[in-house]
């Protein structure tokens, strides 16, 4: 399950991306609650995600602290988006595109030819974000969140 909480925008210089380290965990589980307060995964899950997609699981900070994250995990037909979610104060200051450019190159470079993702149907800034990156709708999946609305199914060709 993909989750998006970002929006496209402009950078920062003091912006910066970086694999994650076990010592990221109480800022990425503290920035996964503020970025979605109604569902957010749970410590346990965001650790297991971290030592079966460590590779493709990245942060990005301002000043040191984490202003964003994304993990990606391989699929048999190519890779596939879980999270990503960018600090609700850091939205708009290109930290998803950040993570995002930086997940498509490590892939690009391992050999993937395709990445997808689902984004909640309502999240129109987070479609418009991974739209400027080039991802193309590839179906709709109802009743797919907890809260029982649709995702838009969205790949890239790599």
């Amino acid at each position: 399950m993909a989750r998006a909480s970002t929006a496209p925008g402009e950078g920062t210089s003091r912006l910066r991306a970086r694999g994650f380290l076990l010592q990221d965990l109480p800022q990425v589980v503290a920035l996964e609650h503020a970025a979605f307060p109604d569902a957010p995964y749970p410590r346990e899950l965001l650790l297991e995600l971290s030592r079966k997609c460590g590779d493709l699981f990245f942060v990005a900070t301002v000043s040191r602290r984490v202003a964003g994250y994304i993990v990606t995990q391989r699929t048999e037909r190519g890779a596939e988006v879980v999270s990503l979610a960018v600090d609700p104060g850091q939205r708009n200051r290109g930290v998803g595109t950040l993570l995002m450019q930086l997940t498509i190159g490590r892939l690009r470079d391992s050999g993937v030819r395709e990445l997808t993702l689902r984004v909640k149907e309502s999240n129109r800034a987070a479609q418009l974000l991974y739209e400027s990156l080039g991802f193309r709708r590839a179906g709709r999946v109802a009743r797919y969140y907890e809260d029982s609305s649709a995702a838009i199914r969205m790949k890239l060709a790599l």
